[in-house]
């Protein structure tokens, strides 16, 4: 259950982020709720996405959404399962 007005996410970090830091050790956005482009629009509650980082180094970060969806009612207030399916050859994510 999200809370409004805040920038909610919940993630997986590669387990050798003590070795060699972040982005390297990689980072799945499973969910994450009204980042700057819902903040801009002031549709921070109803705009959420998942997203992957990684690279070498921040300077070489790179990242690639799943393609933020705005809600058209909102996703606080209520419960949600938010699911990312990953095998061999994707990553799927899923409300």
């Amino acid at each position: 259950k999200l809370t409004n007005g805040l920038w909610p996410a919940f993630w997986m970090m590669g387990e050798d982020i003590g070795k060699v830091g972040w982005p390297a050790c990689g980072e799945i956005d499973i969910m994450e709720a009204g980042f700057s482009d819902g903040i801009k629009k002031g549709t921070q509650e109803k705009l959420y996405s998942g997203c992957i980082h990684w690279g070498s180094s921040i300077p070489e970060h790179k990242m690639w959404t799943s393609g933020a969806v705005t809600d058209s009612t909102g996703i606080t207030g209520d419960y949600h399962i938010f699911t990312v399916v990953w095998d061999e050859d994707s990553l799927k994510f899923y409300l």
